[in-house]
């Protein structure tokens, strides 16, 4: 999470807007997603609406939308 949030600082104040974040949710990132959905679990087919964002640390009004990777799925 530490990192994602001094990645996404670097990269705003340089001028970048952060709108997503493309990633699967296996392995080190299911850690990451669950830090970012602040523990809330995604149950039943539909997750809530805070499951599918986080708020940007540089600016708490804007959002980073996650986005799943379907690339393990074309293998």
């Amino acid at each position: 999470l530490r990192q994602f949030n001094h990645v996404v600082t670097c990269y705003e104040l340089s001028g970048v807007k952060i709108l997503g974040l493309v990633l699967d949710a296996g392995g080190p990132n299911a850690g990451l997603l669950k830090l970012l959905r602040k523990g809330e679990k995604v149950e039943g087919s539909w997750p809530s609406k805070s499951c599918l964002y986080s708020v940007n640390p540089m600016d708490p009004d804007r959002k980073i939308y996650h986005f799943h990777c379907s690339a393990q799925d074309q293998k």
